[in-house]
């Protein structure tokens, strides 16, 4: 993704600065509060730009440019001469990303958070670039939450699908996605809804992915739900765990189980110690050799049930929106779930997307990793809340 400044990349500073001012601006105004917003140079704010028609500043010409943008797109009022202030839907946008709109908010060394809908961003990926995607959709959930803005399974797996489709694009023939699905209830009923299988389908049949792999994530500290079924009527059992879909574009993606050992357990230490098995017949019938699981591989084999409580309540992360006024993710990953599939599918130098970002988890990962990443998230709150992920000397806000 180019992460260069542009025009477009103005635009998220400009309504700032009008929301800061909602008896509005005048245009030379308007600028100066940009330029200082961004704190650029005075040599910055000087850069002229010759055109047929004159000599201009570039700035001024650029943030004029954002600004008629904006009005076009209703987020900014032209209707009075040289009044820059911003809309009530302009208000509401700087919350969601508005479709078309694609910023760089902050980079870092590695990557950059991308303010906008995954639709519009995809539009700017080059094919074949992406080694892994991995990424949590929103769920098509009855109940609508601020995050998630998908209610009706037809028209869910009609999005998703043709979102998928951009990810096959942009994936390298041997990259790998990874999906986290949760289950969703049919309305009103105690039964479950088959839109995952639906949707994998889908991604198999119409647009060839393969499925790797289907793991799984028990979340041990996972309240009860439905809580209607479970706890009211008690009919259903508590949901711990939630899908894990490995797909990967050719049959054999990039993977290597060795980068993603567990460590032993303490009875499988004692058996290296001992030099492995004394020979002994299962219950099942297998008979183990004498001197069977004795050599030592640096760990175990991942299974493809990951265990990851979801409790942190005082995480770097948290303290940091509590201490800028700003509201945690409420359904965050934890980084036990994207480091095993980052080692497992990619090398340090390849490139990780997530395109539902959130709280930036798979990003600071991959950082920490030394993955190159792009996250992308609609939400600017929770990119601002994500950026506490990062060492502040490594970040720059992008102009």
């Amino acid at each position: 993704m180019k992460s260069r400044t542009t025009q477009s990349q103005l635009l998220l500073p400009l309504l700032e600065v009008l929301e800061d001012a909602p008896r509005g601006m005048t245009a030379a105004q308007a600028v100066s509060a940009v330029a200082d917003h961004l704190n650029l140079s005075e040599e910055r704010r000087r850069e002229t730009i010759e055109l047929p028609s004159g000599t201009y500043r570039s700035l001024d010409r650029d943030i004029r440019w954002c600004r008629q943008k904006a009005v076009l797109a209703g987020h900014v009022d032209g209707s009075v001469r040289n009044l820059w202030r911003l809309t009530p839907k302009g208000k509401r946008d700087l919350r969601f990303a508005m479709p078309g709109i694609v910023v760089t908010v902050f980079e870092t060394a590695n990557g950059a958070a991308v303010w906008a809908q995954a639709e519009s961003a995809f539009g700017h990926i080059e094919d074949r670039s992406l080694n892994l995607i991995c990424t949590s959709p929103p769920y098509p959930i009855r109940t609508v939450k601020d995050y998630q803005t998908v209610d009706d399974v037809g028209s869910y797996l009609d999005w998703l699908t043709g979102l998928a489709r951009e990810f096959h694009r942009c994936l390298t023939p041997d990259g790998s996605l990874i999906l986290n699905l949760g289950d969703a209830w049919q309305p009103g009923r105690p039964t479950l809804s088959l839109y995952q299988e639906r949707l994998i389908l889908k991604l198999v049949d119409d647009l060839g992915f393969h499925v790797a792999q289907r793991c799984h994530w028990h979340n041990p500290a996972a309240l009860p739900s439905p809580a209607q079924w479970v706890t009211v009527k008690r009919v259903r059992l508590a949901q711990k765990v939630e899908s894990l879909w490995w797909l990967s574009r050719s049959d054999s993606p990039k993977a290597n189980n060795r980068h993603c050992l567990q460590p032993y357990s303490e009875a499988m230490q004692n058996r290296l110690a001992k030099g492995g098995e004394k020979g002994a017949a299962r219950p099942s019938g297998h008979v183990l050799a004498q001197g069977a699981f004795g050599a030592d591989n640096g760990g175990s084999i991942m299974s493809n049930l990951v265990i990851a409580p979801n409790t942190a309540s005082n995480s770097p992360y948290q303290r940091y929106c509590r201490d800028h006024g700003l509201p945690a993710h409420p359904a965050r990953f934890p980084d036990a779930i994207v480091e095993p599939f980052i080692k497992l599918t990619t090398d340090p130098g390849d490139t990780v997307c997530d395109p539902f970002a959130g709280s930036l988890t798979t990003a600071a990962v991959a950082e920490r990793l030394q993955r190159r990443w792009i996250a992308i998230e609609q939400s600017l709150t929770y990119l601002r809340g994500g950026a506490g992920r990062f060492e502040p000397d490594g970040l720059h806000v992008a102009a």
